[in-house]
């Protein structure tokens, strides 16, 4: 989010990227430079281009950044429709694109979209590509406007909107009168920043399962950390992260195994690794087994890193790599009291430890505190509220469905992505999120059944009142759905809200639908975006359990909300 603040200045101006349908990095034969990927205009609108809508309209950022992939045979950074019409004229947006490094090269020299460098500069220019992340414009840009092809009224478009930023930024106004430029370097890695990385890391953390209230723990027992994850640090900030610690290793980052035996005061704690996390090598895995059978309890921390996941790379498999599997299957063996900590960016597939009394924690790549943050959930300094923001499918999925095919709802070699389309089983559903209380929503006054016709609709009320039944306190997040009629969209998420409650306390939350027509609308094959007329289901959950349900009845013809724009044809 790009923010402004009292002075005037711009301080931040943020670059989202890559725009946009950039999905496939090296898959089947393809690579992120040359593919094309082939969307309708009903998944660009309703999926690829969704997010990007909302980032620009509400986050204002002064910059976004055009993908290396073409879209519709066009390249991102050379797209006339994607960036101009859609982005400037349909978006109202007033910023500048700046090219993915050296994606400019690529609009020749992989998609084969020009035949001279003269035209591929002006196809990027004049499709809204202001700024080269790299040096094609630099060597190639000054010939193409000696020759005529890139006019100097054109080349000027892209400059003005370029340097607006950093006039906005003050950055050719002194130094003292610019305030950013005093800020002191003790700033950096401050006790609120630290508060709140530990903050993130610590409400991101889904809790999949807890049998019979395994969690949480209670310091003073004996505890073997064992598995790859164990004793990660690096791997706690994923990736494209800067220099952490100031002796330049990863040594200040608390580690799971650190952070738990710290806690566990008046206990002991051993560390096992048992494998690595892409290894054939099963050697250490005796000695993890001996360490968990010595143990009153055994957290078992597995997962993924920057070496299977990253920039450039796909995976082909969505299971647990290595022999990580013959490690978890060992550890689980021993009936144990055993806490599963998965840590990973791509959803990991770790569906067979539902069929055990094993608890398990969802914790993605907790950053700087992220080893902390998994040891205040064991030991219930931190209650977890997280809910998954992906579904999580079986490991059948990959076999199910190729990369190069973009399409969103299911069809022919396609079960469906997303909550919204896949017709198959998932592991776990998107939303999901257990706590270590109880909680229960109710109507705090139940809304009649109601018939709305489109060409007089009006604004919908609900109030949602949620309940802490349990005996801890901790926080719930309400989703709000809708099921459209006669769709293939199973539901579709058009709000949320988090309250955090005392063990008895309740709380109403309100939901408005303020423009109704807006909300419901679904995008028809064209993209435009239109409410049919028919029943509407809303639906108020936790992710898990039972769900209060209402129904609109909307009447009337097909009503256009948005009309798409439509593209020229090549």
């Amino acid at each position: 989010v790009s923010t402004q603040s009292t002075w005037g200045y711009l301080k931040v101006g943020a670059t989202p990227k890559h725009f946009t349908a950039n999905t496939l990095e090296n898959w089947g034969g393809w690579d992120r430079y040359s593919v094309s990927a082939n969307v309708t205009n009903q998944d660009l609108v309703e999926t690829y281009l969704g997010a990007w809508e909302y980032a620009i309209k509400i986050g204002q950022p002064r910059s976004l950044m055009c993908s290396y992939n073409a879209v519709n045979m066009v390249p991102s950074c050379a797209n006339t429709f994607l960036m101009e019409t859609i982005v400037r004229e349909h978006w109202g947006w007033e910023g500048y694109v700046v090219s993915d490094c050296d994606a400019i090269s690529c609009i020749i020299n992989n998609h084969h979209y020009t035949n001279n460098s003269d035209d591929t500069c002006y196809v990027a220019l004049n499709a809204g590509c202001d700024n080269d992340c790299g040096d094609y414009y630099p060597k190639n840009l000054p010939h193409a406007l000696q020759s005529g092809k890139v006019s100097q009224q054109l080349l000027d478009k892209s400059l003005i909107r370029t340097l607006a930023f950093r006039f906005e930024s003050g950055q050719f106004d002194p130094s003292d009168i610019q305030p950013y430029r005093s800020i002191p370097p003790q700033a950096v890695d401050s006790s609120e920043h630290q508060l709140l990385a530990f903050e993130a890391a610590a409400q991101s953390i889904v809790l999949l399962q807890n049998p019979n209230n395994l969690l949480p723990l209670t310091p003073g027992k004996k505890i073997a950390v064992v598995g790859p994850h164990a004793n990660a640090t690096e791997a706690l900030l994923s990736n494209y992260h800067g220099q952490r610690c100031h002796d330049k290793t990863y040594n200040c980052v608390v580690s799971p195994f650190v952070a738990i035996q710290d806690f566990n005061k008046g206990g002991s704690t051993i560390l096992s690794k048992g494998c690595d996390i892409n290894s054939q090598d099963t050697s250490q895995i005796a000695a993890a087994v001996t360490a968990a059978q010595s143990a009153d309890y055994v957290v078992l921390a597995i997962g993924i890193d920057g070496s299977i996941e990253a920039e450039g790379q796909d995976r082909y498999e969505i299971g647990l790599p290595g022999v990580q599997p013959q490690l978890a299957q060992a550890i689980l063996k021993l009936n144990k009291p055993t806490i599963v900590v998965l840590i990973n960016g791509g959803q990991v597939d770790v569906g067979f430890v539902k069929s055990t009394p094993a608890a398990l924690l969802a914790c993605g790549y907790g950053g700087q505190s992220g080893g902390a943050a998994i040891a205040h959930v064991i030991f219930g300094a931190v209650n977890p509220g997280g809910k998954l923001p992906v579904t999580i499918y079986p490991s059948a999925f990959t076999s199910e469905t190729r990369l190069d095919n973009f399409n969103m709802p299911p069809g022919p070699a396609n079960p469906g992505r997303t909550y919204k389309y896949y017709t198959g089983t998932s592991v776990w559903e998107f939303g999901f999120g257990l706590s270590y209380t109880t909680f229960q929503l109710t109507w705090k006054s139940e809304p009649q059944q109601m018939e709305m016709n489109q060409e007089s609709p009006k604004t919908i009320y609900y109030e949602v009142e949620v309940t802490n039944t349990g005996k801890v306190a901790g926080s719930e997040t309400v989703l709000a759905f809708f099921t459209p009629p006669d769709s293939q969209v199973k539901k579709q998420l058009f709000d949320f809200q988090k309250v955090y409650l005392n063990p008895g306390e309740s709380q109403s939350i309100f939901f408005t639908m303020e423009d109704p027509l807006t909300t419901l609308a679904q995008v028809t094959v064209e993209g435009d975006k239109v409410v049919q007329p028919g029943v509407y289901r809303i639906m108020f959950s936790r992710g898990h359990g039972d769900a209060l349900t209402h129904y609109i009845k909307m009447t009337g013809p097909t009503r256009p909300v948005v009309l798409w724009p439509r593209q020229p044809k090549l």
